[in-house]
């Protein structure tokens, strides 16, 4: 190439650049965000690389939670909302550098295809030396356990305010200065592993700032947008952001921000620096949010071991669930998320052979307990997870829990590092058994009190009392005929256990039954069912029957379920007052006043027309539809018990379909003798 030739295209480079430098600053002069021209300059841009943005939105009234992305440009100045058209990689984290391939469309970069950057490792993110971790499994480890550096900035909308609900006072409160606080919950949780500091540009007051009111109103939803403009404007007034790693922006309340339906927002993991967004009064916002931050999941619920979470914010032992005016410090799984136990010695123990095991509760001094663990850790080998166990009291001033977490042993499930949700499975009382027959693992509760509980955790074979159901519940009939009864049985034992018989035995009181068969030798978890038959030669009355299940072999665990039987040899009351409509169609439509049965109820209605059966009514009314114009018609209703007791006919009104479609009906309204 000539020396011509690269003048040219030198100034041709020189050109383009200019022009578009100078149309960012056009479209940032005209009013729109620096993030908006990015966006706009990037549409016809294939490829950008960045920093990720993961972001959860929290919608705790409707336990709902969604996931955005963003990248923010190596430009330090644009930023670019994604749109994915796969499912995105579930172990992205916020800080992660990536370099997506697609095209802008609808103010959105679609995502066609991602390159993950090589993990950061020991990269200094801050001033603070905080190192974040990016696993290569692609699970964002808990961060290492530091001083926090967060600033908060109060945002006003043009027609929304802070002030209608908060101050800054207030929220330097909920973050830093109150007797309860986001500072002394984390500090309190971690064994003063952890803090928020309070004053870190050193000038005496928390370094909580604001409100500043930025050129946006709230008829949307632009979080991002408003998180740019109020970091502009705290610069602008002398506040120096590259000081703070956590940067949470306290907006107008949920109910001011119609647009919206959450009360916090926050960035999954943290990278250069993180953000939370607050639009609720409670200080738990704050450290929920912030938790998002640290690498912290959802605590939810499972009641069934199942591994499907019943609900994503339901464990009330834990800052990680709903939005809650209540303080109290973390679950046993989180905390060792974070590794705050870790560096405790003797604090977990991480059980791989049965025995008997004393728990210290959550909150003591590890000193005063005398080598006892706060936690146990047992492995599940079917899902890769963890079960975790832990004995919460009132200790400590972050002491607001819950009386269910409070009265013995909480078993939480994770999977014991990275981004997951920790699930509460279950709180034991004394005497009760955790079973997981799956894996063979057992835990029963023998005592709790004077801040210490005492477990029992066995592997192989434990033996638990059969599961055993009677169906139907409630059984009505007339006497002498037949009443049958199905009960199934259901071996607990776990799967390491043998095969053993287990015995029924029937408790009737005056009504003599049968069990066919009286014994059923089942496997562990296998199910089994017997037929039950009883003497109906009774007088009318209510009978509770009841069957027992017991092992013959091994303790003498037992099981019962109990039904109900009705003898009923009385019809209904007749129904009275029957009376008739006919619409413009020829739909006729019929209301009575409702039966009475004292013993086993009304079951329904049989509704005849000229004598003939033409369906049943489960209320007092029915519609009829087959009919011909110019036609009458005579009907009658009468009441039939759960007994199979029918009453006699009610007295009948007559209908007379007109040939325009119009017609009448009368009846006396009385019953037939």
């Amino acid at each position: 190439m000539s020396n011509s030739t690269r003048s040219i295209s030198s100034c041709r480079q020189r050109l383009v650049s200019r022009l578009r430098k100078g149309l960012a600053l056009l479209l940032v002069l005209v009013g729109f965000g620096p993030g908006l021209s990015g966006m706009l300059m990037a549409a016809a841009a294939s490829e950008i690389s960045g920093e990720l943005d993961v972001i959860i939105k929290e919608d705790f009234d409707h336990n709902h939670f969604e996931t955005d992305y963003f990248l923010r440009d190596d430009n330090g100045v644009d930023w670019y909302p994604l749109q994915f058209e796969r499912m995105p990689p579930a172990h992205l984290r916020s800080g992660q550098r990536i370099t997506v391939k697609g095209r802008s469309m609808g103010g959105r970069f679609r995502v066609e295809s991602l390159q993950e950057e090589a993990p950061l490792r020991g990269k200094k993110q801050d001033p603070d030396k905080e190192a974040f971790t990016y696993e290569p499994s692609g699970l964002a480890a808990a961060e290492t356990v530091d001083t926090r550096r967060a600033v908060v900035i109060l945002v006003d909308l043009t027609n929304a305010k802070t002030s209608s609900y908060t101050s800054p006072s207030q929220v330097a409160g909920h973050m830093f200065t109150n007797t309860r606080s986001v500072d002394g919950l984390y500090r309190e949780a971690s064994w003063g592993q952890m803090r928020f500091l309070a004053d870190t540009d050193g000038d005496g007051s928390p370094d909580v700032f604001g409100p500043y009111t930025i050129n946006y109103d709230n008829s949307t939803c632009s979080y991002y947008n408003w998180a740019t403009a109020a970091e502009a404007a705290a610069e602008a007034a002398g506040v120096d952001l590259s000081l703070y790693r956590h940067r949470v922006f306290v907006l107008p309340r949920t109910a001011e921000l119609p647009a919206c339906s959450w009360a916090g927002i926050a960035n999954v993991g943290c990278g250069t620096f993180c953000r939370a967004w607050i639009a609720g009064q409670t200080g738990m916002i704050y450290a929920h949010e912030l938790g998002h931050n640290l690498g912290m999941a959802h605590a939810g619920t499972d009641p069934e071991n199942d591994s499907v979470i019943n609900n994503v914010y339901g464990d009330y032992s834990d800052p990680m669930r709903t939005s809650s005016s209540s303080w109290y410090v973390f679950n046993a799984a989180h905390s060792d998320q974070m590794g705050w136990y870790a560096n405790v010695p003797g604090t977990i123990s991480t059980v791989v052979a049965g025995g008997t095991f004393n728990l210290a509760a959550i909150g003591l001094d590890p000193a005063s307990v005398h080598g006892a663990p706060f936690m146990l850790k047992v492995a599940k080998p079917d899902s890769n997870d963890f079960y975790y166990l832990s004995y919460r009291q009132p200790i400590g001033q972050y002491n607001q829990l819950s009386s269910t977490y409070t009265r013995g042993v909480n078993i939480h499930r994770y999977r014991g590092t990275g981004y997951s949700a920790t699930t509460h499975i279950r709180t034991l009382v004394d005497g009760e058994t955790f079973v997981d027959s799956v894996n063979g693992i057992a835990f029963t509760q023998l005592s709790q009190g004077s801040g210490h509980a005492s477990v029992q955790v066995s592997f192989g074979c434990v033996t638990a009392a059969p599961a055993l159901s009677i169906s139907p519940t409630t059984l009505a009939l007339r006497a002498s005929e037949t009443a049958r009864f199905s009960v199934n049985v259901t071996n607990q034992d776990m799967s390491g256990c043998n095969e053993r018989t287990i015995a029924l035995e029937y408790a009737g009181g005056n009504v003599n039954g049968w069990l066919s068969p009286a014994e059923l030798t089942l496997s562990a978890s296998q199910s089994g069912s017997s037929a039950l038959a009883v003497d109906t030669q009774l007088a009318e009355g209510h009978y509770p029957l009841t069957v027992h299940a017991a092992g013959m072999e091994g303790p003498a665990f037992s099981g019962q379920d109990g039904a109900m039987l009705i003898i009923d040899n009385t019809p209904p009351s007749v129904p009275a007052g029957l009376s008739a409509s006919v619409n413009r169609q020829g739909r006729v439509t019929l209301s009575w006043q409702a039966a009475s049965d004292a013993l086993s109820g009304v079951a329904d209605y049989p509704v005849y027309r000229d004598g003939a059966l033409i369906g049943h009514a489960a209320s007092n009314g029915f519609s009829d539809s087959a009919t011909e114009a110019g036609a009458s018609y005579e009907y009658t209703v009468s009441a039939r018990d759960a007994a199979g007791n029918t009453s006699a006919l009610s007295s009948p009104v007559l209908v007379v379909i007109s040939i325009n479609g119009n017609g009448n009906g009368n009846g006396n309204g009385g019953g037939r003798k």
